[in-house]
């Protein structure tokens, strides 16, 4: 902590602290400052050299003075300060904090230099502080029982580094000006070049020659005069507008020729730009004098509303030209507003006078109900006007109601004395009947005022029932006597056919009042039977003598073919009578066979004589092929008759052979002579490629004839090669000479990238041939390197010079962010070399830092003076941050927050370490009111001196009652560190059973306000000064100013340096790194 120097420093004494808020004064020239509370005398702001000590008591001023509050000095360099009016009867003390960084010495006045003590007292006692090592540090003077602080700032020592920057001048053009080319005359166009981004082009190539799938030579060619061109994988050479290994290019529409001087391009109703090395300009703004465009991802000049990546810009749609002024834009319907230089205003409240406006994340200004954040606004759906005020709206006939602020009330309900709304999902006031959490209710359909009356309610042609709180019965039945309605899940009167939980009523079509009265009911064109008490029958028959129906589940006769729990019935098409003959049903077009007991035959054969049929699962004659449980028969295609003689058959143009039994081969082999035939699955002849049992065969395409002979096939267009047993190669080379093929599982020939048991080559995507040469592969898009036998390289590093990729599992060179044994790297999105150029990144919704070789950054790591977390897959998981207190004087929070600050924990105020006093820290508010102006999260810290749980307390209640009117995000630490070097503060002897049981007393106060309680303190203060096994439910801010911080529990912030600089603060800056 600033001031307090965490476990190596000193507080101010409370006695004299306000003299300490004139010091104060002097760094927060904004501030207020008042001698003390009882007499409310203001303070001048104005200082002199030397600092008057006012008494916290009565504001009168003491003799005692110093001659200054902060010295900056050089390693080596000397300074001196006097101390003045110091009573006959009082001693004094002056020590340094940190003598490793300054060394101070009592010295006489003549050894002081004229000039330094001319006009000072001659009463005044001289010391000199001497820098010995570049830091910060505190002398602490100790009259009696008063005290105070002189801050040393110690730096190294300046060296002269002019010249130097006089050699850079010369070579860099200055600020604002654009770097001079010697080539370009008054006519050439020649654009500015904003935010440069082009790739690396990479003309040069590997040393490795790069074939395409046809085998021709890929590449940039050169003739003699020095024009170029490319031959692609095609063999022939580009036109027009090609990417090459990332980079846009312009060759001649006619000669291919590679365009070589800078000029616009018109192509397919778009314009582009080329430069002199016929390189398109994407992702990048140009500019010829105040004009701006655009390019795009495609090289093309944007137009209408476009991104660049971070900001949102809007371009003429005819010209392209980007509008870089402030004012309203109208495009594609909606309508955006940009700041003064052409930002379109996103995700925020824009204001003209008390309208204000919501720009979405598309950049237009947001119509009706949309959400920002976790709340809900409501603007006109035809203006997007809205004012942040309390009250009704009435937008496009519907209402809606804002509280404080503007925000909407949405799923909720709202009340207004004993009147109710209940405002929907788009925030308007519902009306009719709406549902909330399972509960219906009704409101009026024109005021939306829910009813609160009991009885019924006639809306929309439907009846309900109000209970009387404003909810509807739903989902039973209501009783008026002997008459029964059932309330169904919208809350309506249920009428006709009504399942309850799986039982079946019937309520009368009109009056929806449940019939109790047995016997047969018709509605809707079926047939019910009701058994007397409002059900009826379902799932069973009912006999009425030997007449027997089945009701089904929804308690209606069934006809025709009935399935009762995978028993077949037939019951007759037009009466549902179940037949209980035996003997043949024709009907829907197909054959059944009753038993005579109601059932019908099913999986199974019957038979007359010699005849045999077979029924199926449906009970139905089965014809054609049949399955009998996984024997395959023929049956005949016009009777059903199962054929039972021996021989071929052909049906629906499909070749079978059956036993003498009626059986037909299947999954086998059957040979006549020496001609094989191999049966199916289904029994038939297999044709073609044929698999049998995992070894690969050919047949006849025509008549099934296995081939026997040895040769190259070809199929559908695929290549094999059987050998003389007519078994196919397969999985496994074969070779002829110097030509090699693989023969892929199903015995082809494998084309494109081949994986021979884990090994990985490139065959000819024409013939097939394996190449057994060096070298670049291009394929489906991805980049293969063969080594010199042909094998691809994956699953490592390969390198030409400083360019390196990865081959992945699959051979080709992998893009992106990748982990790569246990280490991430990222790699160019385009051309997949590794980027050793270290900077930030974004990849989804994670952030990763590349280092200089490649890697990803993970763990603790420093970039830029500022310390991060990644965690272990790269990504970005923690965040920056700060403390302040009256030591870092004025502070420029916009600058704070556009350095890349995220949160701040803000010194709210301290008990003073010998009179146990209660002080704010002087630039609190100034604070708290910058940090929040700026966006950042904020915390507070509290410096305890409490040597109970009663003073703990009255701490957690001060810091309250000052935080309580502020947004603290962040939580509320309790900081426990030593007073003082020497140990000489009132809490600084504490024992470590008192000392938690203070810790505890403060953070759960702290708790019960509302706020997340921590506690800041160091390692070995934790171990020697606390017992921290009874605070782990404390989140812990650890001070350690290491590269490492040597601390395994749970912690959730890091204080790592106390010499951090941050844009917007004047001198150091205690730097905190916060885990997400």
């Amino acid at each position: 902590m600033q001031n307090l120097l965490t476990e190596r420093g000193v507080i101010m004494k409370g006695k004299k602290f306000l003299a300490a808020l004139l010091v104060a004064s002097m760094l927060c020239p904004n501030s207020i400052i008042y001698a003390s509370e009882a007499s409310e005398t203001e303070v001048e702001t104005e200082v002199s050299e030397e600092v008057p000590v006012i008494s916290e008591d009565n504001g009168i001023e003491t003799s005692v003075s110093i001659s200054t509050d902060k010295i900056d000095i050089e390693i080596d360099e000397e300074s001196y300060f006097y101390v003045d009016g110091i009573p006959s009867d009082e001693e004094i003390t002056v020590t340094v904090e940190n003598e490793a960084i300054a060394a101070v010495t009592a010295v006489t006045a003549d050894m002081v230099e004229d000039t330094v003590k001319q006009n000072t007292p001659d009463t005044a006692l001289w010391y000199s502080v001497k820098g010995i090592e570049v830091g910060e540090t505190f002398i602490t003077i100790l009259v009696g029982e008063e005290e105070k602080e002189i801050a040393v700032h110690v730096t190294a020592i300046e060296e002269d580094i002019n010249e130097d920057n006089e050699a850079e001048q010369e070579e860099q053009p200055l600020e604002g000006e654009e770097p001079e080319d010697e080539g370009q005359t008054e006519n050439e166009l020649a654009p500015e070049y904003i935010e440069d981004q082009q790739l690396q082009q990479m003309m040069e190539g590997q040393d490795a020659v790069v074939f395409s799938e046809e085998g021709y030579e890929v590449g940039w060619k050169e003739e003699a005069d020095g024009t170029r061109y490319y031959i692609n994988d095609a063999g022939q050479f580009y036109t027009g507008i090609a990417e090459i290994d990332g980079v846009l290019y312009y060759f001649d529409e006619t000669t291919g020729y590679l365009c070589t001087t800078g000029q616009w391009i018109n192509k397919d109703g778009k314009k582009y730009f080329c430069n002199e090395k016929g390189v398109l300009y994407r992702d990048q703004f140009i500019k010829f004098d105040t004009t701006y465009y655009y390019m795009g991802n495609d090289g093309s000049v944007q137009t209408g509303v476009f991104s660049t990546g971070d900001t949102l810009r809007y371009a003429d749609e005819k010209t392209g030209i980007v509008q870089m002024t402030s004012g309203w834009i109208n495009f594609d319907g909606k309508k955006f507003f940009a700041n003064e230089e052409g930002i379109l205003y996103q995700r925020q409240f824009i204001k003209f006078g008390d309208i204000h406006y919501y720009m979405g994340t598309d950049g237009s200004v947001q119509l009706g109900t949309f959400r920002v954040g976790g709340v809900w606004y409501h603007s006109n759906s035809s203006t997007g006007e809205l004012k942040l005020e309390l009250g009704w709206i009435e937008d496009n006939g519907k209402k809606y109601y804002a509280g404080e602020g503007g925000v909407i009330f949405v799923n909720q309900f709202i009340k207004f004395g004993t009147t109710y709304y209940y405002m929907g999902s788009d925030g308007s006031v519902q009306t009719g009947t709406f549902n909330v959490d399972g509960e219906v209710y009704y409101a009026d359909p024109t005021s939306g005022i829910i009813r609160q009356e009991s009885g019924w309610i006639t809306h929309d042609g439907k009846e309900y029932f109000g209970k009387g709180d404003g909810t509807l019965y739903t989902n039973q039945f209501i009783k008026f006597g002997t008459i029964y309605y059932y309330m169904g899940a919208d809350g309506s009167v249920q009428k006709g056919i009504v399942n309850v939980d799986g039982t079946v009523y019937y309520a009368d079509p009109n009056s929806g009042v449940i019939q109790e009265k047995a016997g047969w009911i018709n509605y809707d064109g079926k047939d019910y039977f009701g058994k007397g008490d409002g059900t009826l029958y379902t799932n069973q028959f009912i006999k009425f003598g030997t007449t027997y129906y089945y009701m089904g589940s929804d308690g209606s006769v069934q006809k025709g073919i009935v399935n009762v729990n995978g028993v077949i019935y037939f019951a007759d098409p037009d009466n549902g009578i179940i037949r209980q003959e035996s003997g043949w049903i024709n009907y829907d077009g197909k054959k059944y066979f009753g038993k005579g007991d109601m059932t019908l035959y099913s999986n199974q054969f019957i038979t007359f004589g010699d005849t045999y049929y077979y029924m199926g699962a449906d009970g139905s004659l089965q014809k054609g092929i049949v399955n009998a449980n996984g024997v395959i028969y023929f049956a005949d295609p016009d009777t059903g008759i199962i054929q039972k003689t021996a021989g071929w058959r052909k049906y629906n143009g499909k070749d079978y052979f059956s036993t003498a039994e009626g059986i037909l081969y299947s999954n086998q082999f059957i040979k006549f002579g020496d001609t094989y035939y191999y049966m199916g699955a289904d029994g038939s002849v297999q044709k073609g490629v044929v698999n049998a049992n995992g070894v690969i065969y050919f047949a006849d395409p025509d008549t099934g004839i296995i081939q026997r002979t040895a040769g190259w096939l070809e199929y559908d267009g695929k290549k094999y090669f059987s050998k003389e047993d007519g078994v196919l190669y397969s999985n496994q080379f074969i070779t002829f000479g110097d030509i090699y093929y693989y023969m892929g599982s199903d015995g082809s020939v494998q084309k494109g990238i081949i994986n021979a048991n884990g090994v990985l080559y490139y065959a000819d995507p024409k013939d097939g041939v394996v190449q057994k040469t060096a070298g670049w592969i291009e394929y489906n898009g991805k980049k293969y390197f063969a080594n010199e036998i042909g094998i691809l390289y994956k699953n490592q590093f390969i390198t030409f010079g400083a360019d390196c990729y990865y081959m992945g599992s699959d051979g080709s060179v992998q893009k992106g962010e990748q982990l790569i044994n246990g280490q991430w790297y990222y790699f160019n999105e385009k051309t997949g070399l590794l980027e050793r150029k270290p900077g930030w990144f974004t990849s989804g919704s994670h952030k990763y830092y590349q280092n200089a070789d490649g890697t990803l950054a993970t763990g603790y790591t420093d970039i830029d003076g500022i310390r991060y977390y990644f965690d272990s897959t790269g990504a970005l998981a923690s965040r920056v941050g700060i403390d302040v207190s009256y030591y870092q004087g004025n502070i420029d929070w916009k600058k704070v927050k556009a350095a890349g600050i995220e949160f701040v924990f803000v010194r709210a105020g301290y008990r003073g370490y010998s009179n146990g006093r209660l002080v704010k820290d002087s630039c609190f508010d100034q604070n708290m009111q910058g940090a929040l102006a700026a966006g950042l999260e904020v915390g507070v810290y509290f410096f305890s001196q409490a040597i109970n749980v009663q003073e703990a307390q009255e701490e957690a209640t001060f810091t309250y009652n000052l935080i309580k009117t502020y947004d603290v995000t962040f939580p509320v630490a309790f900081d426990a560190e030593y007073a003082t070097s020497g140990r000489t503060g009132r809490a600084d002897h504490l024992s470590p059973s008192t000392r938690t049981l203070v810790v505890n007393a403060f953070c759960s106060q702290i708790k019960s306000y509302g706020y997340t309680p921590m506690l800041y303190a160091g390692i070995y203060f934790m171990r020697d000064e606390l017992q921290m096994n009874l605070l782990s439910n404390y989140q812990l801010w650890i001070p350690r100013y290491n590269s490492t911080l040597g601390y395994d529990g749970e912690y959730k912030c890091w204080q790592y340096t106390s010499e951090g600089r941050v844009n917007g603060i004047s001198g150091n800056v205690d730097m905190n790194v916060w885990l997400n």
